[in-house]
């Protein structure tokens, strides 16, 4: 969905956009709204808006499951006529390169990152378990995570998408 932080980093995200526009799904819903009207600034004596919205849990597009449904039927016409019982959607995050980011955060000492898997978490969740680990603990892991560091958004690196989500 579209929401007003789509817009702060249009630019950014534009060459992973253009790179998988065919398979991009763009909507304004109540996505939208939700986060326009969501408070910026909060009491620290108070809930804050993460602690009443702690898990994205958005409905599945119709239309989407119809394509989904059509398809199916398509490559296994023998399932055809087999209900589809429940379904799920959910959210994936993407960093600008569509590459994640792990590393510790510079200006927060003691904070860390491990984001923008872009769906490839099962795939890449092993290595990024062991190396996540090792730069937690300290311990030398043989994984050269210097690739997915947080300030080539910030250090003049080109950012250039890397793969498909």
């Amino acid at each position: 969905p579209v929401t007003p932080a789509s817009f702060r980093y249009f630019f950014k995200f534009l060459p992973a956009l253009l790179q998988e526009l065919k398979l991009v799904n763009l909507s304004f819903g109540r996505e939208f709204v939700d986060e326009w009207t969501t408070p910026k600034v909060w009491a620290l004596d108070q809930p804050s808006p993460f602690e009443k919205t702690r898990v994205l849990n958005p409905s599945p597009t119709p239309s989407v499951l119809k394509g989904i449904r059509r398809n199916l039927d398509l490559m296994f016409p023998q399932l055809a006529d087999t209900p589809i019982v429940e379904s799920w959607a959910g959210m994936i995050e993407s960093s600008p390169d569509v590459v994640p980011v792990i590393d510790a955060v510079d200006r927060m000492r003691g904070f860390h990152v491990a984001t923008g898997f872009s769906g490839h978490g099962f795939g890449i969740g092993p290595g990024a378990g062991k190396a996540i680990a090792g730069m937690l603990t300290g311990k030398e892991t043989g994984i050269d995570i210097s690739a997915l560091r947080l300030s080539r958004f910030f250090d003049g690196s080109p950012i250039r998408p890397e793969s498909s989500i």
